[in-house]
């Protein structure tokens, strides 16, 4: 006996089991794109069959990918709540794999699940379609289903949200073993910008020197850097920015709208600069600053107030000061205040009309003005917005884990992740950040590892918390996630709600929000099947 299942986009799938089915129309929006999953079961092992779709122009606009499982040993932390799928062979899906659907492999006893994406075209009509799937093995039809796909006349504003997931340069030139910023670089970086663009992030980490995150004292990460920087011997700086120039234009060309410097000082407490690379004399690049070099030396003091001048003038060169934002040093504590601090008086004098930005929990950090993001952990956005603090950012990363605040470890119910989308509309969240698009190297970056059998830097953070890719080393590019798709969804259901301000007022979006008990970063359903109620519930407001 064979089956196929139709299963919602925010259900994981295991090996074993059998998944909650789809039981409503999928949404398309005009310009958009929809996902749901298929799953395959059946008694025949070892025999090759394939899978076909039929239901006209939204057929033809499918895409599939097989859902491949990981590990996650360190899966839910001493702090967790009971909102976590936990299991006991600790394998996930989540790996979004190449699949030839004309070749497939049926394994008796498994769950086999096919991932779909349908982009909307003009060819598709405004309307309900009827999509029937049918999966063979040797010409013989052994299982059928259907699904429904409701394309709506609606189109959704764009993003308000800005987002930024920190790309880590090192670890894909590492895993694909391509130069930096040679063909090969932009060939696979192609890749992985155009994951993070589909992801919902128009905000990019950009390597003018390599970025002093998480990285162990005294040690270094291998070099990113793309600024070319020259030192005479009267100790005079000079700065070729082509390189620079050519990396921006390629990620505006993909959809990046905002710019994010790597930190000027050292993470957790500003104390020192970060690795930068320096020509002197002989044209060969050295390091010039790094640990050895307090943060507040007149000599990194002299660079940096050489360097910033510059970029914000290139940057107003290009027309996009003010989408610019700089760090001064992430996460750092209440005791590194007045260092931190200083540090940062060192740069704004010369931002022109860009802006700072750092990960603060702390109210002594927080910004004064509408250039300067302050961004909090999860569990502090109530204690910013009551002090009055904007523009509104959160982050969450290795936590919260706990009090049910939504993240997205291997681990979480997927609804955990897209409930977030509502919650940066109902608390006009102005800018979204998590540390770690393509992490792929063990904690402080002491050795690198394979994410397809490490999912936790070496047991130092939950599982999924340090990249929502995988490395396609054979296709020199990289594989989407379950995760990854999920956070596009998230900001997808940010977007539906604004499209209802637009036509019916905030009120009816909060009304539809406080109807499913979403009220905040801990009080919302803690279930992994609202989030489909709640967008049919959303189409219903829009047409009302």
């Amino acid at each position: 006996m064979s089956k196929l299942i139709p299963v919602p986009s925010t259900e994981k799938v295991f090996i074993k089991g059998e998944p909650r089915a789809l039981d409503c129309p999928v949404l398309l929006f005009e310009g958009d794109v929809a996902h749901l999953s298929i799953c395959y079961q059946t008694d025949r092992a070892y025999l090759y069959g394939s899978l076909s779709f039929r239901g006209g122009a939204v057929a033809r606009a499918i895409k599939v990918h097989r859902v491949g499982h990981v590990p996650a040993i360190y899966d839910v932390t001493p702090w967790a709540d009971d909102f976590y799928i936990q299991r006991e062979d600790h394998l996930y899906p989540d790996v979004l794999e190449e699949v030839d659907v004309r070749r497939i492999q049926s394994q008796a006893g498994f769950n086999q699940v096919f991932h779909l994406t349908i982009c909307d075209s003009d060819k598709i009509p405004v309307g309900e379609h009827r999509v029937r799937v049918c999966a063979k093995i040797q010409d013989e039809v052994v299982a059928r289903c259907e699904f429904t796909v409701r394309k709506l006349p609606y189109r959704l504003p764009e993003q308000r949200c800005i987002s930024t997931c920190w790309m880590h340069y090192d670890s894909f030139i590492t895993q694909h073993g391509v130069k930096l910023f040679t063909k090969d670089f932009y060939r696979v970086f192609a890749s992985y910008l155009e994951a993070a663009v589909y992801s919902g992030q128009n905000m990019l980490l950009i390597p003018i020197f390599t970025p002093a995150f998480d990285t162990e004292r005294g040690y270094e990460r291998k070099t990113a850097q793309l600024l070319d920087i020259y030192e005479d011997e009267a100790g005079n700086f000079t700065f070729d920015l082509t390189k620079l120039e050519q990396f921006i234009a390629f990620v505006r060309e993909r959809g990046i709208k905002y710019f994010e410097m790597p930190p000027f000082f050292t993470q957790w407490g500003a104390e020192h600069a970060p690795k930068i690379l320096v020509r002197g004399k002989n044209g060969r690049p050295r390091r010039r600053f790094g640990w050895e070099t307090d943060s507040l030396s007149d000599d990194y003091r002299r660079f940096v107030t050489t360097l910033v001048p510059v970029l914000v003038a290139k940057f107003r060169e290009l027309g996009i000061e003010e989408q610019v934002f700089f760090h001064v040093s992430d996460e750092p504590k209440v005791e590194q205040l007045e260092r931190w601090t200083a540090c940062k008086e060192m740069i704004v004098p010369h931002l022109g009309g860009c802006n700072t930005i750092d990960a603060c929990d702390s109210l002594e950090f927080a910004g004064k003005s509408e250039r300067e993001y302050s961004v909090c952990i999860e569990g502090n956005v109530q204690k910013f917005i009551d002090a009055g603090i904007r523009p509104r950012c959160t982050y969450f990363c290795c936590s919260p884990s706990g009090n049910y605040m939504p993240n997205r470890f291997l681990a979480m119910p997927l609804s955990r992740l897209l409930v977030l989308g509502a919650l940066l509309y109902r608390f006009q969240i102005d800018l979204f950040l998590q540390w770690g698009f393509n992490f792929y190297n063990s904690f402080l970056s002491r050795t690198v590892i394979n994410p397809y059998g490490n999912t936790d830097c070496n047991l130092e953070y939950p599982a999924g918390d340090a990249f929502i890719v995988y490395p396609n080393i054979a296709g020199r590019s990289c594989c989407k996630s379950l995760r990854l798709v999920a956070t596009r969804e998230m900001f997808r259901l940010s977007r539906i709600l604004y499209l209802i301000e637009e036509k019916h007022g905030r009120e009816a979006a909060i009304a539809l929000l406080d109807e499913f008990g979403i009220m905040d970063f801990s009080t919302y359903p803690h279930t992994v099947d609202f989030i489909e109620p709640l967008l049919m519930r959303a189409v219903e407001v829009l047409e009302g």
